[in-house]
This record gives C-alpha cells, sequence and structure tokens, in this order.
C-alpha cells in the first residue's frame, strides 16, 4: 500500500464586502443621503454664522421626512457603481468622482 503525501490545505479567505449588489447599493444610498444631510446642514450653519455671527438651524426637507435627501443617495450610489467597477489609482478617482459628481448635479438641476 502507497503511502499518500499531505498536501497542504490552502484556504481562500473571503474578501469582505466584495462585489456589489442591491442591498450595497442601497445601504450606500442611505448613507450617502444621511451623511449629505448633515453635511449640507453643517455648511449652512458655517455659512450663516460667517455672514451674520449667529448660528441658526434651517430646516431642509428633500422628498421624504426625517434626515434624508435621495439626491445625495443617488449620487452616492451613481459614484460607487461607476467607480468601483475597475480597478483605479487614487488620483483617477478623485478626477473622475470629481467630473461624474459635477455631471451628475448639472443633469439633476435640468430635472
Amino acid at each position: 500500500m502507497a503511502k499518500q503525501k499531505n498536501k497542504p490545505v490552502v484556504v481562500k479567505e473571503p474578501k469582505f464586502a466584495e462585489g456589489l449588489c442591491f442591498k450595497k447599493l442601497f445601504f450606500v444610498f442611505l448613507v450617502g443621503s444621511v451623511i449629505g444631510t448633515i453635511y449640507e446642514e453643517i455648511l449652512f450653519m458655517v455659512q450663516h454664522y460667517m455672514d451674520t455671527g449667529q448660528l441658526e438651524h434651517a430646516l431642509r426637507r428633500g422628498v421624504i421626512y426625517g434626515p434624508f435627501n435621495v439626491i445625495y443617495g443617488f449620487g452616492a450610489v451613481v459614484l460607487v457603481y461607476l467607480l468601483l467597477r475597475k480597478p483605479l489609482k487614487a488620483w483617477q478617482i478623485f478626477i473622475y468622482a470629481a467630473v461624474l459628481g459635477g455631471f451628475v448635479e448639472y443633469i439633476v438641476s435640468w430635472l
């Protein structure tokens, strides 16, 4: 009877959150909607404080109630979907994101 040599077992470690699916894009939509709204509120407060010297909170609502603005979520999904399709360098991602973000804002302004 011939002895079999023990071959090393190669275990491929799964990558965290590899690939894009509807659930991941929906999560990006929600996070982008909330973070965009918070960012807009902070910018408004800083601008108003620089102009008048008083802090003021403006209630800006998107299409739905709560801290959501769907245009920020839509923009985040478009950028993530288009920029994660192939590997890019950091400077390429920056340039493409700036151009795509500006394009999305321009198209939505027409709608």
